[in-house]
């Protein structure tokens, strides 16, 4: 990974490689994810969301052509809270992973978790992806609907 302290103070993260293809409709091939890749960095984007590891080998393999271009930004992979999700980022031999956590009883119920389970995988996830990682992120899922004693815990 490289040093990106000349991007300033301002730090961008675009998800448009990771966000981008949810839509039914779209579906970016190598050459083009290399060339939206490529246009961010060009553009001064301090982070990209590369995508989302656990989607598969052809998602690892997309993600490990683009950290060959030799991008300035960093690349960073979406990661459920989940083990498994760590091992597939470290399959496309990514640097960085940003852990997305559902917190919000509502969200937290619709998967059938409580807010132990929450608390429980952030306590084991954090340390182990923090050995396995020079950079981690954690985002708090549907964080509005969440109690505010529970997200100053979690923080």
């Amino acid at each position: 990974m490289s040093d990106n302290t000349h991007r300033g103070t301002i730090w961008l993260v675009d998800s448009t490689l990771r966000d981008g293809e949810q839509r039914a409709d779209v579906a970016f091939s190598f050459v083009q994810r290399a060339m939206i890749a490529l246009m961010l960095d060009y553009l001064g984007i301090s982070e990209i969301e590369v995508g989302t590891p656990a989607a598969g080998p052809h998602e690892i393999k997309s993600i490990r052509s683009i950290r060959t271009l030799g991008l300035g930004c960093r690349l960073t992979g979406w990661c459920r809270a989940l083990r498994e999700d760590l091992d597939a980022a470290e399959q496309a031999q990514l640097d960085s992973v940003h852990l997305s956590l559902p917190v919000s009883p509502v969200l937290l119920n619709a998967l059938g978790r409580t807010s132990t389970w929450a608390f429980r995988q952030l306590d084991g996830l954090l340390a182990e992806a923090r050995g396995r990682f020079e950079f981690v992120s954690v985002g708090l899922q549907d964080a509005s609907r969440t109690q505010l004693p529970m997200l100053v815990e979690l923080a």
